[in-house]
């Protein structure tokens, strides 16, 4: 027969397991990493604007892991509303098994304005990041990075052509959307220190003489009046706040630079004009062959 003491214990044990598995429900699993000992790969992509179903599915397909990195040349979205369903997409995105390293856009707030991001190093150069959110980075203006041995500088920012609408519809927007003058004589003396050669660019942006004209909406609205002069309402036609500065800037920066590959994102397409390529959706190896080299 089973004595006191057994029953005791069998008791003990079994309110121990309860326990064990009671406090395992309340926890959050958080994924293991693995590290097959191969070095890091670098991807690339555009403007995301808080959808990531894409990158998800590469992820999975790609059987990425925590040290491979996909930079997004701006609008990630992350900091855009700047309450909880940043922090909700933030803190998914975290449990991706890859590092994000993101360029500032135009519709997001700048990390430096934000008083949970630190600054720490990343790949030879400075990163904005939030501790709880270890995989996602936010490159520093005028920071020169290393990438798989080769050298790249980051600047982000631009114009809202949709300023006004933003402001008016009480939609997000950020003052310090664009690179101010700080930040571009940054940008400067880091090229002059690299004796303005370096192996590519990461804007967010283009320079000026590779606007992709097509690709705006009053160009579109335009097109439609000349074919179809009847049927086109004035009073729905899109009247952009427009402000070149900064593709100006870039521009003047291109002339002078010795460069192999310049990436930017803002315009939603994938495409690619001499050496400057404009990302969207696409998802690439960084350092894939580009088209038209032997």
């Amino acid at each position: 027969m089973m004595t006191a003491i057994m029953m005791i214990n069998l008791v003990l044990s079994a309110a121990a397991l309860v326990c064990i598995y009671l406090n395992s429900r309340n926890k959050e699993i958080f994924p293991t990493y693995y590290d097959d000992g191969a070095p890091p790969k670098f991807f690339i992509t555009g403007d995301k604007h808080r959808n990531f179903d894409d990158v998800k599915r590469f992820c999975r397909s790609m059987s990425t892991r925590r040290k491979d990195v996909l930079i997004i040349l701006g609008d990630a979205g992350f900091n855009y509303y700047e309450d909880f369903r940043d922090d909700k997409l933030k803190k998914e995105m975290s449990n991706l098994n890859i590092t994000l390293f993101c360029i500032h856009g135009n519709k997001e707030n700048r990390p430096q304005n934000i008083s949970t991001y630190g600054i720490r190093s990343f790949c030879g150069g400075k990163v904005y990041y939030e501790p709880q959110y270890p995989n996602i980075f936010f490159a520093v203006d005028g920071e020169v990075y290393t990438f798989d041995g080769k050298k790249y500088m980051a600047v982000g920012g631009a114009h809202s052509v949709d300023k006004i609408r933003c402001l008016e519809e009480n939609q997000p927007f950020w003052d310090d959307e664009m690179p101010d003058d700080e930040t571009k004589a940054r940008v400067e003396e880091k090229l002059a220190q690299e004796n303005n050669s370096i192996y590519g660019m990461m804007t967010h942006t283009c320079p000026m003489k590779y606007l992709p004209v097509e690709m705006f909406i009053s160009t579109r609205q335009n097109t439609k009046i000349v074919k179809k002069p009847g049927k086109t309402k004035p009073m729905n036609s899109f009247h952009p706040d427009i402000d070149r500065s900064t593709e100006e800037w870039l521009g003047k920066l291109e002339q002078q630079l010795d460069y192999e590959v310049w990436y930017c994102g803002h315009y939603h397409a994938d495409k690619q004009i001499e050496k400057v390529i404009m990302m969207c959706r696409e998802i690439r190896p960084l350092h894939m062959r580009l088209f038209g080299e032997e």
